[in-house]
C-alpha cells in the first residue's frame, strides 16, 4: 500500500495510531479524553510546525502525499488543542493522573519539533506502558521467559532495518531512517492493534465468566 497508494497509507497510518494510542490512558478515562489523548501526538504538531511536520512526512509517503495531509492536520490543530484543554480542566475534577499526563503529552506535543515530540512519546510513554501492562499480567516466570522471547524478534527487526538501509542507499539517509522507522511502525501497528484489542476482549469476557 506504502508504494502503490502512499497517500491512502499515510492517512490510514495515522487514523490507525491514533486508535490505537488511545487505548494508553487508565480505564477511568472517558472516551472523549481517550479520543483526544490519541490524536494529541498525531495531530498538535501541526499547529506551531505545520512546515517540519509536512516535511518529514514527505519523507515518508512522497511530498504529493504531504501536501494533502499536512494542511488537513494544521486545520485541526486549533480545535483539537482547545478541546483537549478542555477536557484536561475537567478530567482534572476526577483523576489528577490522568489529567496531567494528557497535559504534559499536549506540551510536548505543540512545544518540541515534530520527531522529537513523537520519539518521546513512543519511546517514554506508550511503550514503556505496553509491557509494564503485559508484565504486570504474568507470573515471575512468564514475565522472565517473555523478556526472553523478546529478544529474538528485536534482534530480527534490526537485521531487517540494516538489510532496508543497504537496498535503499541511494537515498539520503533522513529519507531512510524515516521509511525505516515509519514504514516498519506502520507493518506492525495493525497486527499489534489487533492483537491487543483481542486480549483486551478476551480479559473483560473472562471476568463474568471467573466471577459465576
Amino acid at each position: 500500500v506504502w508504494i502503490v497508494a502512499p497517500t491512502l497509507f499515510l492517512c490510514a497510518f495515522l487514523i490507525v495510531s491514533a486508535l490505537h494510542f488511545a487505548g494508553d490512558p487508565a480505564n477511568d478515562v472517558t472516551r472523549i479524553s481517550r479520543g483526544l489523548y490519541g490524536g494529541a501526538a498525531i495531530i498538535l504538531p501541526a499547529l506551531w510546525h505545520g512546515e517540519e511536520l509536512q516535511r518529514l512526512l514527505g519523507l515518508v509517503a512522497g511530498p504529493d502525499s504531504a501536501a494533502f495531509v499536512a494542511p488537513v492536520l494544521g486545520q485541526l490543530a486549533a480545535p483539537w488543542l482547545a478541546a483537549t484543554i478542555l477536557v484536561c480542566v475537567v478530567q482534572f475534577r476526577t483523576s489528577r493522573l490522568a489529567a496531567c499526563e494528557l497535559a504534559g503529552l499536549v506540551a510536548l506535543s505543540v512545544a518540541a519539533p515534530p520527531l522529537v515530540a513523537f520519539c518521546a512519546y513512543f519511546c517514554l510513554m506508550h511503550s514503556p506502558r505496553h509491557i509494564l501492562r503485559t508484565l504486570a499480567n504474568l507470573q515471575a516466570a512468564e514475565s522472565r521467559q517473555g523478556l526472553a522471547l523478546a529478544v529474538w524478534p528485536t534482534l530480527a527487526v534490526l537485521i531487517a532495518a540494516a538489510l532496508l538501509f543497504w537496498l535503499a542507499n541511494d537515498l539520503p539517509l533522513e529519507a531512510r531512517v524515516m521509511q525505516t522507522v515509519f514504514v516498519g511502525l506502520a507493518a506492525l501497528t495493525l497486527p499489534h492493534m489487533a492483537l491487543i484489542e483481542c486480549a483486551r476482549r478476551a480479559a473483560s469476557s473472562a471476568v463474568p465468566a471467573t466471577s459465576n
